[in-house]
């Protein structure tokens, strides 16, 4: 069975991560699986012929930006209808497409040629942003069309069946546009390597840390986004609960508070796994600040490294962070309640007792061949 998947990015961005994670681990299996993005090399990506480029240069000379996306548009379906000639795929899979400027026509183009699963990694697909509130400066998608392709499906030869990484997700697209599509939940997977036991007072040492005060990990791509909790790091950088721990920060973060203090260690953006297997080992706790999200990369990662983690009860966290096994939860979405959580757990030393079963809870969720399973299946029965 040929399985043809299909993501705005290869590799920046959670939900690329994720997605070529999923590709690693059913690369694993008897399917014969190619991975379609925007960025990877010519054979394997969507993109714009000389002639729309022709084109582009002139009309932006005139300043005609909406004709330009239109045809931009038209141009990467037409192509995309090309590449399903070539490959002849028996289930599509997509991913987000959104970050490309893709339309969602695109699905639809899909649709028209066999059975598409489409795998949830925010609500774009039914209300055109990240979440509630979030939208991204990139999103060109308008409502109409998007209810267009809503109200095309019954006319489709193939069917869509949704796939959430978190119930929480599930949930929300049930109560939308997807409430007449079949939806499964499978949890995103993490790479065995992160499972892998560490020696982490060598690991310390080596990112030049110290054991005489806890370690507090702060990880996202860019710290400075208020998608990403930036005012609660803020409220972290400018709270005397600095005096109690080290705090790691990693990604880009400009905050200006964050190179104040001497207890504040800024590893930068890191894009190789090894490094970043080593700054959850090293800490004592991962603190997760984003007010909404579906099932972070970050938390599933810092949970295989035995790190329990410190979020919101927001979006599918509950499902991943367990009081008691594999962290805490802060009730309310404020910086005062996240402080106070954040200084009870360093007075208290709870993180000292959770490594074990936070890392056996992280087995039970993101388990690569688990995952690998659960796609194999959906692909198998809907192929049937």
């Amino acid at each position: 069975m040929k399985i043809l998947e299909i993501s705005d990015s290869q590799i920046h961005g959670g939900a690329a991560i994720a997605s070529n994670r999923i590709y690693k681990c059913l690369a694993n299996t008897d399917l014969s699986i190619k991975r379609l993005t925007s960025s990877s090399d010519e054979s394997h990506s969507i993109f714009t012929g000389r002639k729309f480029h022709f084109f582009q240069n002139i009309l932006s000379f005139f300043n005609q930006e909406k004709t330009i996306l239109k045809l931009y548009k038209k141009e990467i379906i037409k192509q995309f209808k090309l590449t399903l000639l070539r490959e002849k795929p028996d289930v599509l899979h997509f991913h987000n497409i959104h970050s490309a400027n893709w339309p969602i026509d695109i699905v639809k183009a899909g649709l028209d040629y066999c059975n598409v699963v489409w795998t949830l990694h925010d609500c774009w697909s039914f209300i055109t942003s990240y979440y509630e509130g979030y939208k991204a400066p990139f999103f060109e998608e308008d409502d109409a069309r998007k209810n267009r392709f809503w109200k095309s499906l019954p006319q489709k030869q193939f069917n869509l069946v949704g796939v959430t990484p978190s119930a929480w997700m599930k949930k929300t697209a049930q109560d939308s546009l997807w409430s007449k599509n079949r939806i499964e939940i499978i949890h995103n997977p993490v790479p065995k390597f992160f499972f892998e036991t560490q020696e982490r007072e060598s690991i310390k040492k080596a990112l030049g840390l110290h054991k005489q005060l806890p370690i507090v990990l702060c990880c996202a791509a860019n710290l400075n986004e208020e998608r990403k909790g930036a005012r609660f790091l803020d409220a972290i950088l400018n709270h005397s609960i600095l005096g109690k721990i080290q705090l790691v920060l990693l990604g880009n973060c400009n905050l200006p508070a964050a190179s104040r203090h001497v207890n504040v260690h800024e590893l930068g953006f890191i894009r190789d796994d090894i490094t970043l297997r080593m700054a959850y080992s090293a800490a004592d706790m991962l603190v997760h600040l984003a007010p909404i999200d579906n099932l972070p990369n970050t938390v599933a990662e810092s949970l295989a490294a035995g790190t329990p983690a410190l979020a919101f009860r927001t979006g599918g966290i509950p499902e991943m962070v367990l009081p008691g096994k594999s962290g805490w939860l802060v009730n309310e979405i404020s910086e005062q309640a996240l402080l106070n959580k954040l200084d009870k757990i360093i007075s208290e030393n709870s993180y000292l007792s959770l490594r074990e079963s936070t890392q056996a809870h992280a087995r039970d969720l993101f388990d690569e061949d688990q995952v690998a399973e659960q796609y194999y299946k959906l692909f198998k029965d809907l192929s049937n």
